[in-house]
Parts: structure tokens; sequence; C-alpha cells
């Protein structure tokens, strides 16, 4: 009887480790998933701060053409 309520102790243990578990690799997925979608949103930003720049230098330029310094 006691082995018996032992074994039922382990038992729950185990199945408590393995929700734990279970619950890590889902946290840890979730948190590669945020890593990625940071990674793109950086290279996103990256990208349209080039642009911009680019876009004011032309800018600059185009006035300099029409407006040259005296």
């Amino acid at each position: 009887n006691q082995t018996a309520r032992e074994v039922e102790r382990l038992l729950t243990n185990i199945r408590e480790r393995e929700r734990v578990e279970d619950a890590l690799r889902e946290q840890l997925t979730e948190r590669k998933r945020a890593d990625e979608a940071l990674r793109e949103a950086q290279v996103e930003l990256a990208h349209v701060t080039r642009v911009t720049t680019i876009g004011g230098l032309a800018a600059a330029i185009a006035h300099e053409i029409n407006q040259p310094l005296a």
C-alpha cells in the first residue's frame, strides 16, 4: 500500500515536470519567434533610414542645382 502511494507520488511528480517542460518549450519557441520578428524589424528600420537619408541628400542636391550658392 505504501509502495503504491510512493509510485503514485512519483508519477505525479513526473507529470508535473513534463507539464513544466512543455510550458518552457512553448515559451522558448515564442521567444525565438519574437527575436526573429525583432531582427526583421531592425533590418527594415535600417533600410528605411538609408532610403530617408538618400532622399534628403537628393533633395538637397536638387535644391542646390536649382538655387546655386551666390
